[in-house]
């Protein structure tokens, strides 16, 4: 009972405070704010960057065996096989050469495009065998595998595409943890400024408290819980800038990008919640950071 007594008085001390220091209080908020709606920017661009790259990676997962004429279901079947163990195979499908003169000529504006057609009297194009990878990077070694197999006319994958689409893949998680750290870093830097200032300001009411008993306990959770309630409000607000600044900007360019491109921007209700969580947790977590540390030289009288 009498401990939460004291925190119920902690609890009074802290709004208290907030409101006898609004200027020192708002930049606080400010601080943590400004912090958060960048690493909110920044997220968002490694969202949807990730997104381009994921979506690009699946469509370019295949490795694509064109079969000779004269081969048979047994070899067929090895070839499967012998691609399937290489353990990065996770799907194989096969097309007959009537099955690719269908796809053909379907893709085919005839009304344009009829003089291909013309003095044609067999079907050109090859039986395949499209091998979808589980992993992208082994499309090397797994297209190594079967190329010099007996029925095997050619295997075709976009190696060099898939080279950049992994380099860039890698890059953009490098510089997307680097640049979350350095935002974090900042963030606490800016807090702890920012609040070793307020308390600054209370220093001889800190120094009273302790001389009359005060715990340092007693003496920090006012401060604790003032820089939780600076990271719930910045973070709350952070939210709704980054939420209805990025819906915005989807509404605006999500479809054209689509058209333009082939590429659609992450849907903001998907990620709403997921970024509420990541918000309130680092702006508590800043905030009572950013305190603490402040804390430490006025709690050694």
């Amino acid at each position: 009972m009498r401990f939460l007594r004291q925190l119920g008085n902690n609890i009074k001390e802290a709004f208290q405070g907030i409101f006898r220091n609004k200027g020192m209080s708002a930049l606080s908020i400010i601080s943590i704010m400004a912090v958060l709606v960048l690493f909110g920017v920044v997220m968002l661009l490694i969202l949807n960057m990730t997104g381009l790259v994921n979506e690009t990676e699946n469509k370019v997962d295949k490795v694509v065996v064109y079969l000779t004429d004269n081969a048979g279901e047994e070899e067929i079947q090895q070839i499967i096989s012998t691609a399937e163990a290489t353990g990065y195979v996770k799907d194989s499908s096969f097309t007959s050469k009537e099955q690719a003169w269908e796809k053909f000529s379907e893709n085919l504006d005839l009304s344009n495009d009829s003089y291909f057609l013309e003095g044609m009297d067999e079907n050109p194009l090859p039986a395949s065998i499209t091998l979808t990878l589980s992993d992208i990077k082994q499309a090397k070694s797994v297209a190594q595998s079967v190329q010099d197999s007996p029925g095997v006319y050619q295997v075709d994958y976009l190696n060099e595409l898939i080279g950049k689409i992994v380099q860039l893949n890698d890059w953009v998680r490098t510089m997307g943890v680097v640049v979350v750290a350095i935002l974090l870093v900042i963030a606490v830097v800016l807090i702890h400024n920012t609040v070793k200032s307020t308390i600054s300001n209370r220093s001889h009411e800190i120094q009273i408290m302790k001389y009359i008993g005060a715990s340092n306990g007693y003496i920090r959770r006012p401060l604790l819980i003032e820089g939780l309630i600076f990271g719930i409000v910045a973070g709350a607000i952070a939210l709704a800038l980054v939420y209805f600044g990025y819906r915005s900007v989807f509404g605006m360019f999500n479809e054209r990008l689509n058209v333009m491109m082939g590429m659609k921007l992450i849907q903001p209700r998907l990620i709403l919640k997921d970024m509420s969580i990541i918000f309130v947790c680092i702006g508590v977590g800043v905030g009572l950071i950013g305190s603490s540390l402040s804390l430490s030289r006025y709690l050694d009288v």
